[in-house]
């Protein structure tokens, strides 16, 4: 059995078709690593001298396309490869890709697309000595290039500026977030019981979580008692309580069950 086709199998049952595609017959693929930052959190600086500060937990992934030559693992030639990543400098992904034609020389006649993987997703934060904070100064900006540094790899970069960059990395943490959440169980503190994420609201301004059931259940006495104004976490009260979104009153709450529902939108949200 062909070599690669053993290793493609051994690395599907890692990663999921998302972050993992390949191709065997073309001998090819795409993987989409997701960097761990350090285990305290990573603190983003953004704006202007950096005053707005946001805790992260996800990250944009790094993209690696690859190509594997006729002969792989065996064989003298060694795997071609592409680098992009949003967040990181030209410099920063010239020297990630030198360290991968390292590992693949260091591993000649082996595969060394598992090696590749875990240096990109565990090691590559302290091999790039990134620290706590991430910062992108005013003059920070990248362009549109593409750059073969080598006949081994070539690193892609699209014009992007600080802000831009910051936006991204943002909207990226919070949908990371929200898929992390609906994959997980969490216990409701009002009727006490252990529910799926997808059964779940969790609020955006302070990570209250409750079940679909009983934040349905106190929207509906809300708007009984003519309050749209309260609508929000169930937890939070007075100028704490964070607003509830519109789209969220309109999934657990349908017009025919409560007809105040579009004074609801239009008053409170």
């Amino acid at each position: 059995e062909d070599p690669l086709a053993e290793e493609f199998e051994m690395l599907g049952s890692f990663y999921s078709s998302d972050q993992l595609q390949k191709d065997l017959p073309s001998r090819c693929g795409t993987f989409r690593a997701q960097v761990r930052i350090p285990e305290s959190g990573l603190l983003l600086c953004a704006g202007e001298n950096g005053g707005q500060q946001h805790r992260l937990q996800f990250l944009p992934r790094l993209v690696l396309d690859f190509q594997l030559p006729w002969g792989y693992p065996e064989a003298d030639g060694r795997p071609s490869f592409g680098l992009s990543c949003s967040w990181l400098s030209r410099q920063q992904l010239v020297a990630i890709g030198n360290r991968l034609v390292e590992l693949a020389a260091e591993r000649a006649a082996e595969s060394v697309l598992w090696f590749w993987f875990e240096f990109l997703e565990r090691e590559l934060w302290d091999f790039l000595q990134l620290g706590d904070e991430l910062r992108f100064g005013a003059d920070w900006r990248t362009e549109d290039a593409i750059l073969n540094i080598n006949s081994s790899f070539s690193v892609t970069q699209t014009a992007r500026s600080a802000k831009e960059v910051e936006q991204e990395i943002l909207a990226v943490d919070a949908d990371e977030r929200h898929r992390e959440f609906q994959r997980s169980f969490h216990e409701c503190p009002v009727c006490v019981s252990l529910k799926p994420g997808t059964s779940c609201v969790m609020f955006r301004h302070c990570g209250h979580a409750f079940c679909d059931s009983c934040v349905a259940a106190a929207f509906r006495a809300l708007l009984e008692a003519d309050r749209p104004d309260r609508l929000g976490c169930l937890q939070c009260s007075g100028k704490e309580q964070p607003p509830a979104d519109p789209s969220l009153v309109r999934r657990l709450l349908s017009p025919r069950n409560s007809p105040n529902m579009s004074s609801a939108c239009s008053t409170r949200l």
